[in-house]
C-alpha cells in the first residue's frame, strides 16, 4: 500500500533529477578547437590593428605610447599564428579558411613568416614616434594582410 502510494512521487522525483541533470555539450573535436582558437587570434589582431591603421590616417588621434603598446600587441601575436592551422582544422561552415591553405601550405607559411617580420618591424619603427617611418611599416605589414586573405581566406 505504501508503495502504490510513494509510487506517483518516486516518479516525480526521478523525473525531476532526470530534467536537472546537467547536460553536456559535445567536447569540440581538435579542428573545431584549432578554428575556435585563430578566430580568436584574429579578433586580438583586429583589436590591436585597426586603432593603428585609425591613427596613422588622422582618423582618430595620435598618441604615440598607445600606438607602440599596440604595435607590440600585433607583433607578439602574428607569430602565433602559424600553429592555429594545423591539419584537420579545415571545416566546411565552420571557418573563412580555405582548403587551399593545407594544399599550398609553404606559401600560405611564408606569407605568415612576412607578417611577423613585417609587425615585428613596425613594433620597432613605433618606439621612434616618427608617423613618416612608422606610415610605410604599417602600409606593408597592411599589404601582407590582405595578400594572404585574398588568396587563402573566404569572403
Amino acid at each position: 500500500m505504501i508503495m502504490r502510494r510513494s509510487a506517483p512521487l518516486l516518479l516525480s522525483l526521478a523525473l525531476c533529477m532526470l530534467m536537472s541533470a546537467p547536460t553536456r555539450a559535445a567536447e569540440p573535436s581538435p579542428g573545431e578547437q584549432a578554428i575556435d582558437y585563430r578566430h580568436s587570434l584574429y579578433d586580438v589582431l583586429a583589436w590591436n590593428f585597426m586603432p593603428l591603421t585609425k591613427m596613422a590616417k588622422g582618423e582618430t588621434p595620435y598618441d604615440k605610447e598607445r600606438f607602440a603598446t599596440l604595435a607590440h600587441r600585433v607583433a607578439y601575436l602574428a607569430p602565433l599564428l602559424s600553429e592555429a592551422f594545423p591539419t584537420g582544422s579545415f571545416i566546411p561552415k565552420k571557418t573563412d579558411a580555405k582548403a587551399i591553405i593545407w594544399e599550398q601550405r609553404a606559401e600560405f607559411d611564408g606569407l605568415l613568416t612576412t607578417l611577423a617580420t613585417r609587425s615585428a618591424t613596425l613594433a620597432e619603427v613605433s618606439k621612434s614616434g616618427d608617423l613618416a617611418k612608422i606610415r610605410p611599416a604599417l602600409k606593408a605589414t597592411g599589404e601582407v594582410c590582405k595578400e594572404c586573405h585574398k588568396k587563402f581566406k573566404e569572403d
